[in-house]
């Protein structure tokens, strides 16, 4: 007869795997992954997952019986082969495009050639004894197997850092995006990214712990964290409005609707009173978290109106009105301090990443910074 205890580490190790396959079923079924890029990228992270750890759960219970060994290989590489597939899905959600070739070669290659060189030490020295704890291992360090295990959940840490921080970063930027580009952001939920990212951390604290401790304890809660993580994952995807899609289009792509009320001539006039102040006088573009929300809620007017009145009056969008007022001041301070570094430069006209200065300067001048500044050496 099953006990309570032998029951919940029985389903510790289906829902992960159920919950994942479930969740491609169901998002397979509505097709709504054809559509959207961030889904889509969901729905191979979830895929491969239930591969590798069908694969994984396979392995270990028809190769060990508890307690589970530590340092394992294959355990480590099943977590490891999943980072940048999680990755790819942050990068879809913030980018709304897949991560590039040469950053997939970055992320496999290292994790290719230690494989290669595990099974090279296996076929040479013959297949490695499994360790059951700290002190097996460290006593075994010498082995050039265990000194492959060691490598592969050193590169599986320093992986998950650089991914972690590499996401924050992406959810900033991705905030600033939105705040920029969109009038109305309600229907773009971004806080719950933190959520997913939080869970994926326990999981991967949980995971590194589990590699040097073979109790049953720890195994058991990662599994219940990757079925929290799934569900949460879950839940976003169908909960957040991707912003790259045409449902909502940016503000600088807008156009008015055919059914507006005529011009307002009256109005247009004290709007544009209010905006030249505001950019020439007050400068509000040195703000680099200026948004279309902020200018819109100055001129007391509505998202669709100030997109018609910036095609009207200036023949452009809010972010190259913003942006030309910008580079006109990075013009200024170049012609008056040539040495003024270019971190000091964008940051004083209210860009925040060189970037994006850089891109803009070129885009609006036709030249880039230092072939401004050469030019006015000359």
């Amino acid at each position: 007869m099953m006990t309570l205890s032998s029951f919940v580490v029985v389903w510790s190790h289906l829902l992960p795997f159920t919950t994942a396959l479930l969740f491609v079923l169901f998002m397979f079924i509505l097709g709504k992954w054809k559509t959207d890029t961030s889904k889509k990228a969901l729905l191979v992270f979830w895929s491969f997952f239930c591969i590798l750890f069908f694969l994984w759960i396979f392995y270990e219970k028809y190769t060990f019986a508890s307690p589970y060994p530590v340092f394992d290989f294959y355990y480590i590489l099943y977590k490891l082969l999943l980072v940048p597939l999680f990755y790819n899905y942050i990068y879809a959600v913030t980018k709304g495009r897949f991560l590039s070739k040469k950053y997939w070669l970055l992320f496999y290659t290292p994790i290719a050639i230690l494989v290669f060189i595990y099974f090279i030490i296996i076929l040479y020295w013959g297949k490695e004894p499994p360790v059951f704890s700290i002190g097996d291992f460290f006593a075994s360090i010498e082995q050039p197997y265990s000194m492959v295990r060691l490598l592969v959940l050193v590169c599986y840490i320093i992986d998950i850092v650089v991914i972690l921080m590499l996401s924050v970063k992406h959810y900033v930027m991705y905030n600033r995006y939105v705040a920029i580009n969109f009038s109305d952001k309600s229907y773009i939920r971004q806080d719950f990214l933190l959520l997913v990212l939080a869970l994926y951390c326990l999981n991967v604290i949980f995971s590194v712990i589990s590699c040097v401790n073979s109790g049953v304890f720890i195994h058991v809660s990662v599994h219940y964290i990757i079925a929290l993580l799934n569900v949460s994952l879950a839940f976003f995807a169908y909960s957040h409005t991707n912003p790259y899609v045409e449902k909502f289009v940016p503000l600088l792509h807008l156009q008015p609707e055919l059914t507006e009320k005529p011009v307002d001539l009256v109005q247009y006039e004290k709007m544009l009173k209010t905006l030249t102040r505001l950019c020439e006088q007050d400068q509000i573009w040195r703000n680099s978290n200026l948004s279309a929300t902020d200018v819109i809620s100055y001129l007391n007017t509505n998202r669709t109106y100030f997109s018609k009145f910036l095609q009207d009056v200036y023949k452009t969008n809010f972010r190259t009105c913003v942006n030309t007022y910008r580079i006109n001041e990075a013009q200024r301070l170049l012609r008056e301090n040539l040495d003024i570094s270019i971190v000091d430069l964008y940051l004083q006209c209210g860009f925040y990443s060189s970037s994006s200065f850089n891109e803009w300067f070129k885009r609006i001048t036709g030249k880039s910074p230092s072939e401004y500044k050469e030019q006015l050496q000359e």
